[in-house]
């Protein structure tokens, strides 16, 4: 299986990897699950004219990311990480690598579970305005958490499975 994840600049990371714009933005919801019509969310955070505005949209098929998504794309980061951070930012495994990566089972649960959260981190997006400040000038970022994922499978239009394997 190949991630793409989105680009950003090399640079030495303690033992213990962390996304800093994912746990200061709060993107996943620590829910457990989320309701059937949860497709998009919104806040604005900081104070008087330092307010940033935080957008989440999902889809009516995959909802908005939650719960063991924070374990899937930290697992992700880890392996980017333990691979160098590869300049075409793809990080590559198995669907068990991906699950031990983010410290969870290799059942066919977690199999099911792992599917489910690389459908949500591919298909939505999240709008950040006015996130960053050089002292002059607001950013604003649309972007998705993984780009393009590719993996084989033993039946057509089937899901990861625990023989799933990296794609050339």
């Amino acid at each position: 299986m190949t991630l793409l994840h989105r680009a950003s600049e090399k640079r030495s990371l303690p033992r213990h990897i962390d996304e800093l714009n994912l746990a200061r933005l709060g993107l996943i919801s620590m829910q457990s699950r989320v309701g059937a019509g949860s497709t998009s969310w919104e806040d604005e955070y900081g104070e008087g004219d330092e307010r940033m505005s935080v957008k989440c949209i999902g889809t009516p098929q995959y909802l908005v990311p939650f719960g063991l998504d924070n374990d899937i794309i930290i697992g992700i980061l880890c392996l980017f990480a333990a691979q160098g951070f590869p300049a075409t930012n793809a990080v590559t495994g198995t669907a068990n690598q991906f699950l031990r990566a983010s410290g969870l089972d290799t059942s066919g649960r977690y199999h099911r579970n792992l599917h489910e959260s690389l459908m949500r981190l591919s298909h939505t997006n999240f709008h950040i305005e006015r996130g960053w400040h050089d002292g002059k000038r607001y950013r604003t970022v649309i972007f998705r958490h993984l780009h393009e994922i590719m993996f084989d499978t033993g039946q057509s239009g089937g899901t990861i499975d625990q023989d799933s394997l990296t794609l050339p």
